[in-house]
Formats: structure tokens, sequence, C-alpha cells
């Protein structure tokens, strides 16, 4: 029988523990949580492959810029425990979960479309960008099958609030041409196009006469509302929109799938009450305790309203974290490297998957997956086509989450605009180039306190795909990640040539299948600036600060 749709074995092991492991014993022994973590998956694990609804609900839950190490059950000694672990221990913690890329807008595409990002343009060739900004006037290409337009084929709603990051307008600064709507979404709630940034803080922390307008806009559906926007509460009404969206399908009995892609944990900070000033760990971890809680509302409410076991539901981010941050960015654990960079710290995400009674409690998988994923395995889960005459790159991972099958990737490849600086290929990584990392000196001059205080220091360290901050490796690099996933110790060429070869062979055939699209990130335009009210003083509205300034200079 076909293993998308029905899944009949089913293995239990349960081993009964006499120690019940509370909040409490978590906090207590926390230097030891991820030790805790596994032995309370031990204590009652359901290898149980139930029977999948023909067509479930997906949810996928998307932090900015959270680090692999930034949950206690990935092993952060400082970090509370909250519903995100409690998440883990009811479903599958993916550890070798890997971003297409280790910046968000590629690495978004690719998550949609299930193609890496020089297929679909992904990149720039005459400017230093590696994502859309405000004056962008490209986005997206709308002839890119995203997964809620293929979900639609099949009588899915798709909804979406939150980052966008794949486009805005393309001829004026309202046409809105580039927009989540313009990419299947049904429902689009509160949204910011471009995202979160350090100018967009309220506080004077970092910029003293912020927020700017240029650039820290909120949209409601296709409408700019704020300019610039308040983080206050947004996180909130996002959750809101959210619970509206899955209660109004679920009464009507349709499929559904929702993006909630979060501000947080990206710099500016911000955490409502209850959580600001809550967590042992400071203003980011209670980032992070405050996007755990939003998850397990929702997690709450398909409970309640018994979908849960209807609803494949995906916790990830978007790319490592940002280590320049310091103390107000994430935390890679014992990788290397962070959000710009294609060591596994920029890479490698933290993922859990839940859907009880379907995918396994209590199973921790290094078997290797990726973001452009969920496309394939949704098509495969839903019955919907994949597009046609179209080379995708994901893989369909359904027998790996609900059968503990090994990984379907032959290789991952990992470009950073045209360049290739890395192939994952089973146990091994096969790395061309490098980025320069953040020096000492950097982190000591500009993060006082662990606060990073723009401006303050020049690093002189960027993460372009070509320069002086880029190493090429003659030859490459070959480590076996399973045993040193720090990436310290290179393996000698002449004792793994096969490896080598293999992975040559998947590159050479990667190549041949190659249609590289004229890159889009080059082409950028001040009219295409998004301003709530041109009439006003440098494009403010909805907001009463002072903060005033050109909205864009060539």
């Amino acid at each position: 029988h076909d293993t998308h749709y029905t899944h009949t074995l089913c293995i239990v092991a349960r081993i009964h523990i006499s120690l019940t492991f509370t909040l409490d014993n978590f906090e207590m022994f926390r230097p030891i949580s991820s030790f805790l973590f596994a032995v309370s998956f031990v204590a009652g694990v359901s290898l149980c492959a139930g029977e999948i609804p023909d067509k479930p609900n997906f949810i996928i839950f998307l932090a900015d810029d959270m680090g692999w190490a930034d949950l206690a059950s990935f092993g952060h000694p400082s970090q509370e425990w909250n519903e995100l672990d409690d998440m883990g221990r009811e479903g599958t913690v993916l550890r070798s979960f890997y971003s297409p890329d280790s910046v968000c807008t590629p690495s978004r595409a690719a998550m949609l479309t299930g193609r890496l990002g020089l297929r679909i343009g992904m990149y720039a060739v005459d400017s230093t960008s590696r994502s859309f900004t405000k004056k962008s006037i490209f986005g997206l290409p709308r002839e890119e099958v995203t997964i809620p337009e293929m979900l639609a084929t099949v009588g899915y709603k798709s909804g979406f609030v939150g980052k966008w990051n794949l486009g805005i307008n393309a001829v004026n600064n309202s046409d809105g041409y580039n927009l989540p709507s313009k990419h299947g979404f049904d429902y689009v709630g509160h949204n910011l196009p471009l995202g979160n940034m350090l100018v967009c803080e309220e506080i004077g922390l970092h910029f003293p006469d912020g927020p700017a307008a240029a650039g820290c806009f909120l949209y409601e559906g296709d409408d700019i509302i704020q300019q610039p926007f308040y983080h206050a509460n947004l996180t909130e009404t996002m959750l809101t929109q959210t619970e509206t969206f899955v209660r109004e399908n679920a009464a009507s009995g349709t499929p559904f799938f929702f993006l909630f892609s979060f501000f947080q944990t990206h710099t500016a900070l911000h955490a409502d009450p209850p959580f600001h000033g809550e967590s042992q760990r400071g203003s980011y971890g209670d980032n992070v305790n405050q996007v755990a809680w939003s998850v397990g509302y929702i997690l709450d409410v398909l409970e309640e309203l018994e979908i849960d076991e209807d609803t494949l539901v995906i916790f990830t981010s978007d790319n490592g974290p940002s280590l320049r941050e310091c103390n107000e960015g994430g935390d890679p654990g014992i990788l290397t490297g962070g959000k710009g960079t294609f060591f596994e710290g920029g890479i490698r995400v933290p993922t859990i998957v839940r859907m009880p009674g379907s995918i396994p409690a209590g199973v921790i998988s290094d078997e290797v997956a990726s973001l452009s994923d969920f496309l394939p395995t949704f098509a495969a889960l839903s019955g919907a086509d994949l597009p046609d005459n179209t080379i995708i790159d994901g893989r369909d991972i359904s027998s790996l989450l609900f059968d503990g099958a090994e990984s379907p990737h032959d290789a991952l490849f990992f470009f950073c605009g045209t360049n290739l600086f890395a192939v994952r290929s089973g146990d091994y990584k096969l790395v061309f180039k490098t980025h320069t990392m953040l020096p000492r000196s950097f982190l000591e001059c500009a993060c006082p306190m662990g606060i990073h205080l723009a401006g303050s220091c020049d690093d002189h360290v960027t993460y372009l795909c070509t320069g002086s901050g880029v190493t090429t490796l003659d030859p490459p690099n070959l480590y076996n990640i399973e045993t040193d996933p720090r990436e310290m110790y290179p393996l000698p060429f002449a004792r793994y040539s096969d490896v080598i070869d293999s992975i040559q062979s998947q590159i050479d055939t990667m190549w041949d299948e190659m249609n590289t699209a004229p890159p889009l990130f080059d082409d950028k335009s001040c009219d295409v600036v998004p301003c709530c009210d041109e009439t006003a003083d440098a494009c403010v509205c909805n907001y009463y600060g002072s903060y005033r300034t050109s909205q864009c200079s060539d």
C-alpha cells in the first residue's frame, strides 16, 4: 500500500520509569537539560505511525534568526524550558535540519517553492545584496508555484501573518505586486513586508532617534497601516488572526495551510508582558519564550477543536543566529558560525514536528532534511500534484517523519549567490568556500555588556558572496559532520577519495540540470519604497514619534 497516506504498522516501546520529570526538575538540573530531555523521551516513547488523514492541515511556525541551540531541549544552559520543548516531547525533534541558505530571502523562497535560489533568481550579480530590500523592484517570481498555490488545487485555504521579505512593490510605492496575496495566500493578516530591524526599535537603546519610518512598515493584507510600526502587541495580534483563521476553516471542514512567520527573534528584540524581563537569559530569552508560548497557544486551540490529530505542525527557523548581535542574537551551540555563513551554525536550524497519533512522540532524529522539503511533502500528504515541468530540489520526507525512514536526500547544495560554498551528503560535508569569522576584538569592542551598539566599531567582516571576506579552499575541506559537527578536523583526501568522488558526481549532476534564472536582487528604485502618506513629512502615519528622515537615497 502507499505509505504516503496510510500507515498501518505501529511499534510501541514503553519503558516505565518511576521518576517523573517536572518543570521544576528541569530548572534544578539546567546544566544537563539535554540529558534529562532525552531521558524523558525514553520514559514514554511511542513509535506509532497511525492512519494519516487524506488531507491534513499544515501549520508552519517560522522563527527569524533562531539558533540551533536556542532551546533548553537543544542544550541551552539558561533558556527556560517552554512550550517548544514540550512540543518536542509530543512529537519528533529534527537535529540535522537545514535552511537552504544562511539569510532570509533565499531560504524563505526555497521553503515556499521547494527550489534552490539559483533556479528562481534569488541572487545578485552587480550588487552585494543577498536579500530583497525596500527598494527592490522584483520579488519571488509569480510563475513559481508556491505551497499555497499548489494546495489550492486540492481544496485548501491558506493564510499568512508576519515577516515576508520576498518583495513588496514593482512600479510605485503602493502597487503591492510582490506581496503574499499575489502568491496564493487567501488570507493575509498583519505582515511586515520587509521585516523587523534594529532601526525599528522604539526604546532608543541602539538608535536614540528611532524608530525609522524608512523600512519599518506594517501592512494588513496589501495595505500599509503603520509607518513606522509598533512592536507592542504585534505578536498577540498575529496570534489572534491565526486563531480566527484556524477556527473558521475547522468549522467549515476546509483543509488549511497557515504560515506564521515571527518577526522574533530578529533584532530589534521585543517581548510583550508577561514575558518582558522575565527570562534569566535576558531579552533574547524573553523573545524565545514568547515565541514558544504562541506556538503552544495554537496547539491548545487545535486540541480544543479536536483537529490536532489532523494537523501537521512544524516549528523551525529561516537561518542561523546573528552572532554580531552578541547576547541579543541567538546561539548555535557547539556549531561553528552563524547567520550569513555556511558553517553549520548558519544553516542548521532547530526544528520540531508534531501530529499526535501519526508522528511518533519522543523521537530525536538525525536524518538530514531541509526547508525545501515542505512543498513536496505537503504534496504527497494532500494528494496535490507537484508543479509541471519544474525541478524540485526538496524531497518528500513523509516517510522520515511518520515511519522513521532514512533521509531521501543524496545531497544538499548550499549556494551564496552563484557560488557553491558547501555540500552535505550523508555523514559528510564538502566545503569549497568559507566566510571570515567575526574576530573576538570586534565582539569586545562592539558589545559592551553583551549589547551590540550599532556603529561603535567596524568589524571589517562582511558576509558577501565574494571578496575579501570569502576564502576559497583548494583543495576543499571534507568533514564527517556526525562526528565533527564543529567542522574542526578536515579529513585526508587520499583516504576518502570514494566519498569525494561520490559528492563530485552529485555536483556534476546538479549543474547538468541547473537552469539558472536571471538575478533579481540587483534592480532597485526609490519609486517603490512604501509610503503610507505622501503628504506627510517623510511618510509617517499612525505614529506619534518625532523621528523624521528621508525615505530613500539612490
